[in-house]
């Protein structure tokens, strides 16, 4: 088919959601163009998955997937989504393998094997590298050099994306027939995080400029163990590791295995499926009563370190620990955001012809995430955006009707006001810098010095356990940090793009900080010291919008709820696949 014939679609993001989408909507006979900031298959969220997906097969029920999805969200998920998930699981993922994916079915889920040899860093390499290849072979184009930073909206309806192209550092239209977002997340809001450096919170940026609704964005997941020892790099450590080797505290306590029968669980497998929440604030808890938490690797054999998972966690121990000696220190590391732009079980938004998928989503994982259930939802909605984005383009009518699911802005930017607008913000930047011929030296700071403010403010502030007066002070610091983007200075398009990414971030963290202030309960992966039991008042969503000037504006709003019954405390007892 000659591809000038074709339906333009963009897809922002090359991880698993916006591969997936792209594969199913060069299928569908769009004409595909995957638009990304690194390359396609790499450096994003799925790449370091371990490459498992929990669904309901092998024994276990959709009901019961759902079940568990349900009472892990904390009556947050929305029924719809939640449907979605749980029923579309078991024939979207094995679905895969028709992209050339390998997926293995066992019970309660499946997995795939990682084409890198490292297992258990970048087992998600198993799924984005085929995904890669069949995109290729079908035709779907890809720029890994493209900065996506708002939705162009004319007439009510999506007709692209501005943006910078990263190659001149020039703000540029890329127009569309329909345009999904797969963005993933804004881990690097944190310092401490497992994400790939490039996850900024883009997506979630985009749709609230372009007037939409995101929900949830208070729920951080953050995962329970990750390395914490000075002068080593930061990374997650499968909570399932406790099975095997002892967590203690500095007092030599083995408080997780303890809490394990409280939780209804047995075992650190399950926690890791069901309690992260639980076992990240019971981490962070030690750590705040100023008791250190250690994990036992020292007692691991010689014949255990061959292999392959404990072979590569070796790698993340700093120059000259002696790991047969000492346990190494673990804490908290922000992991997945659990909430996003609001949308229906198609991955429409509220704004036709645009679509979404991924991380970058809210609505299915409500107040926390069962392991294995993003790669799941990536599947599923992955899938539907795809196809829903290349009948739209290829002229099916109006998205269906979203209504309550977000509002496009009343006086949308035209893209050449965007991209006037980009341009101005992108030459201040270098006149800051004094980049140029003939300009004088600049008196701008760097991006990278203003980002690590904001890390260490997000790891303080907005991590596993928050109160009122830290989350005050959090948004008086975010304020002041936003005032000083316009003093950025950008003396490549290296540095261009990270002052982008870096004023995402701070919106993104003004989006959490509101959220979870505005939340006063404990519920899911969102824990305040000042109000830490959940209350039944708050099992409701709250809505995330922009308002006239730009703020964010904080608002309950109905999106449903499912699971756990009005001021149930019921816990996941028996929560096994």
């Amino acid at each position: 088919m000659n591809p000038d014939r074709m339906a333009p679609v963009l897809v922002v993001g090359a991880g698993g959601a916006g591969l997936i989408a792209a594969a199913v909507a060069a299928r569908a006979g769009a004409h595909v163009t995957v638009l990304s900031k690194a390359p396609p298959g790499m450096g994003n969220c799925t790449t370091y998955a371990g490459g498992g997906f929990t669904l309901g097969v092998g024994g276990v029920t959709p009901e019961r997937h759902r079940e568990l999805t349900a009472q892990t969200g904390r009556g947050l998920n929305v029924p719809e989504m939640l449907d979605a998930l749980a029923f579309g699981s078991p024939e979207a993922v094995p679905g895969l393998a028709d992209f050339g994916v390998p997926i293995q079915v066992r019970r309660g889920g499946a997995f795939v094997r990682s084409r890198l040899p490292e297992r258990g860093l970048t087992g998600g390499t198993g799924l984005t590298l085929p995904l890669v290849d069949h995109c290729r072979q079908a035709g779907v184009e890809f720029d890994d050099r493209f900065f996506a930073s708002s939705v162009a909206v004319e007439d009510g309806r999506a007709v692209g994306l501005v943006g910078v192209d990263l190659r001149t550092g020039q703000a540029v239209f890329r127009p569309a027939s329909a345009v999904v977002l797969a963005t993933g997340g804004a881990g690097r809001l944190y310092g401490r995080t497992d994400n790939p450096v490039r996850t900024t919170g883009d997506g979630y940026v985009m749709a609230f400029r372009a007037g939409l609704q995101l929900i949830d964005m208070e729920f951080v997941q953050f995962y329970p163990l990750g390395f914490a020892e000075p002068g080593g790099p930061i990374w997650m450590i499968g909570l399932e590791i406790t099975d095997k080797v002892p967590v203690t505290n500095s007092d030599g306590v083995p408080f997780i295995e303890r809490l394990l029968p409280e939780w209804g669980l047995k075992s650190g497998r399950e926690a890791n499926l069901f309690a992260r929440d639980r076992a990240a604030i019971a981490v962070a808890a030690e750590w705040a009563e100023g008791r250190q938490v250690l994990l036992h690797l020292e007692t691991l054999s010689e014949e255990d370190w061959k292999d392959p998972y404990f072979a590569a966690l070796g790698r993340f121990y700093p120059a000259g620990f002696d790991r047969a000696k000492r346990p190494v220190r673990v804490a908290p590391v922000e992991h997945y955001f659990t909430g996003g732009i609001r949308l229906d079980d198609q991955g429409r938004t509220a704004i036709p012809g645009l679509f979404a998928c991924g991380e970058v989503t809210g609505g299915t994982d409500g107040a926390s995430r069962i392991g294995g259930n993003a790669l799941s939802q990536l599947a599923v909605f992955g899938a539907r955006a795809g196809k829903g984005a290349a009948g739209f383009a290829a002229g099916a009518g109006p998205v269906a009707e979203t209504a309550g699911h977000g509002h496009a802005a009343p006086a949308p930017e035209t893209a050449a006001d965007s991209v006037a607008r980009l341009s101005e913000t992108i030459e201040t930047w270098r006149r800051n810098a004094g980049a140029g011929e003939g300009r004088p030296a600049g008196q701008g700071h760097a991006p990278a010095a203003l980002r690590a403010d904001l890390n260490t403010l997000a790891d303080r502030r907005l991590g596993p356990l928050r109160d009122g007066g830290g989350l005050k002070t959090a948004a008086a610091e975010l304020e002041e940090m936003a005032a000083r983007v316009r003093a950025l200075a950008a003396a490549d398009n290296r540095q261009v793009l990270e002052a982008l990414e870096l004023e995402n971030l701070i919106l993104v963290g003004r989006m959490v900080t509101a959220a979870a202030t505005t939340r006063e309960e404990s519920r899911g992966v969102h824990y305040r010291f000042d109000f830490p039991d959940e209350s039944a008042a708050w099992l409701r969503h709250l809505g995330v919008t922009a308002g006239p000037k730009g703020q964010v504006v904080i608002e309950p709003c109905d999106a449903g709820t499912v699971g756990l019954p009005s001021g149930s405390d019921e816990s996941i007892k028996g929560a096994r696949p």
